[in-house]
């Protein structure tokens, strides 16, 4: 979790540079950076521990000596002086939206609003409408943005916890005492956005497995009688600070303690109710016989694992990333839920990866060799075009160039790479190369990096142009969120998606930890209307190519099946898939 720490010192000082008027660059230079490291797959101490800081994107020698300072000891002397000049608080009004560094800095001078609390107080009393500039909508956003961050305080993108949860659970299992630990919640569900790790622990000895659990957690830690006499349910801190659930129960009653800790609560009481229709009840942990006939010695019995517990409800297993509290269980019932996810395992390549060519930090080569080590069989590098300028897009002259030795390496290296781009869609629809250019490349993919804050009306349109065009193969991060830090542009999602359907683009979901994007809703009403998807890490390097998993997450809990996905199919099946798209 030291990442995540480090992410947000890197974001809060370019906050506080933008308050001071720093130089735009320099501002972007430490958003990059903490980008990089929220994106970073590996601890970052053990890159600093390996010397090789200086290789991730956008960390030079200043920016490095930081890291090494922070990570040395716990401090940031440009953090600490920036925290000085600038009053407490302030920064904290640019995480709502429309909300920047110069709307901050006339607040406080005008009105002398320095917090939350404050702003909230002054828009509530129609002082902020009083400001030049700034009126009664500007206000109405303003409380409407309060809301909307308060919602989302505490809650951290699933594979930051997930991150977490691994590992603390790696941690727990090696304790005394302990011989079962399973990660449960909403982390097990994979729902993208969560404030805690729940665990489920088991031992022979309960309060023997307990107390090595609350030495394991140290000071703060709350203990409570668990779901049923003889269990014990500890609520405290992971190293790093991320709250922690966890049910301590005795090795017979995983199963039942795993079904109810998962939950959601809606799903449980589902899944129960029919468990009642058919003569069973819950008694402390245990599956009872409710039909006297049909009792036994044996009950009431410890459930041997989830199947059974669904079994007795007359239900398939239902997976984790399935349980959504709405309508799985009546659809199980009618045999409707898909029968087989998709697998990580089932990728077989990466559509969506950056190079040095654009904004990543390594050559095409290191990139082609990342995903042979993973297991792929093809890779679509895909840098950026040239109206991204901060991410150094290609110009079409560099992008011939480079697709050259894109090709040339499928050949040296024996790997199939496709030449691809992820190309811009502008403000009117229209692709940021000519069609010429996109006609000479593999793969291309369509996104959205800038002019967020247009209507929904023209961003549909941009979106619908993209799906329209017959060079486009599929749409990048349709959505345009940042998970906690960027909400969605306005757009009629519904009606993009209907048209991906209908012409045959393909739909992204995005695997890079803060987008995950479709997300696992709109992933599963597109799969109803015929949407193929695509499923790209985004990677800016090698060790950004293991995002794959956190997007199969995101396709798993959408209920997407292999099928669904094109980037299970082999290299020609994708190539037969492009071919079709420009007939």
């Amino acid at each position: 979790m030291k990442n995540l720490e480090l992410a947000q010192q890197f974001e809060r000082i370019a906050s506080l540079l933008e308050i001071v008027g720093e130089s735009p660059f320099k501002i972007r230079a430490y958003r990059r950076v903490a980008r990089t490291l929220i994106e970073l797959p590996e601890p970052v101490e053990e890159v600093a521990r390996q010397g090789r800081l200086r290789e991730l994107p956008g960390v030079g020698e200043a920016i490095s000596s930081k890291i090494e300072e922070w990570l040395s000891t716990g401090k940031m002397g440009l953090l600490e002086r920036l925290q000085q000049q600038v009053p407490e608080g302030l920064a904290e009004l640019m995480e709502i939206p429309g909300i920047g560094a110069r709307t901050a800095g006339l607040l406080y001078e005008r009105l002398g609003v320095a917090s939350l609390a404050e702003l909230e107080a002054a828009a509530r009393a129609g002082k902020v409408r009083q400001i030049k500039g700034m009126g009664a909508r500007t206000e109405a956003a303003i409380l409407e943005g309060i809301e909307r961050f308060r919602k989302r305080a505490g809650r951290q993108p699933m594979p930051y916890l997930l991150a977490a949860g691994e590992a603390l659970a790696a941690g727990i299992k090696g304790l005394a005492g302990v011989q079962a630990v399973n990660l449960a919640g909403s982390l097990r569900r994979a729902e993208e956005m969560a404030t805690d790790v729940d665990l489920v622990v088991a031992g022979p000895r309960v309060e023997q497995t307990a107390e090595a659990v609350r030495a394991y957690l140290g000071a703060g830690v709350q203990e409570q009688a668990g779901p049923w006499p003889g269990t014990v349910r500890i609520r405290g801190k992971a190293p790093g600070g991320t709250p922690v659930d966890v049910w301590v129960v005795p090795l017979e009653a995983v199963a039942s303690a795993l079904f109810l800790a998962t939950g959601p609560a809606a799903h449980v009481e589902a899944v129960t109710a029919r468990l009642s229709e058919r003569g069973w009840r819950w008694e402390a942990g245990r599956l009872a016989c409710t039909r006297e006939a049909d009792r036994d010695p044996a009950n009431p019995a410890w459930p041997q694992g989830e199947e059974e517990i669904y079994a007795r409800a007359g239900l398939p297993w239902i997976a984790p990333e399935l349980r959504w509290g709405l309508d799985e269980v009546d659809l199980a019932a009618r045999g409707e839920l898909p029968r087989r996810l998709v697998e990580l395992s089932d990728i077989q390549g990466d559509l969506h990866v950056h190079t040095v060519a654009s904004d990543g930090v390594a050559p095409p080569e290191a990139m082609v060799e990342g995903a042979r080590d993973r297991g792929l069989s093809y890779l679509a590098i895909t840098d950026h075009s040239p109206s991204l300028t901060v991410a150094r897009g290609l110009s079409a002259e560099r992008l011939a160039a480079h697709a050259a030795r894109i090709r040339g390496l499928s050949h040296t290296l024996g790997f199939p790479v496709l030449a691809g781009s992820e190309v811009d869609i502008r403000p009117d629809g229209t692709l940021d190369y000519p069609d010429e250019v996109l006609a000479g490349l593999d793969w291309v993919v369509a996104s959205i990096h800038s002019h967020f804050r247009l209507d929904a009306e023209a961003t549909t349109r941009r979106l619908v142009a993209a799906c329209e065009h017959p060079l486009v193969h599929a749409l990048g991060h349709p959505s345009g969120r940042l998970l906690g830090r960027r909400d969605p542009y306005a757009v009629d999602l519904e009606a993009v998606l209907r048209r991906a359907a209908e012409t045959g683009t393909a739909v992204e979901i995005n695997a890079t930890p803060d987008r995950l994007d479709l997300n696992a809703d709109w992933a599963r009403r597109a799969r109803a209307m015929g949407v193929k998807f695509v499923i790209g890490t985004d990677a800016h390097s090698p060790a950004q190519l293991a995002f794959m998993g956190y997007g199969v997450l995101v396709a798993r809990r959408a209920g997407l099946c292999p099928g669904d996905v094109l980037n299970t199919g082999d290299i020609d099946a994708l190539r037969r898939y492009a071919l079709r798209r420009r007939a």
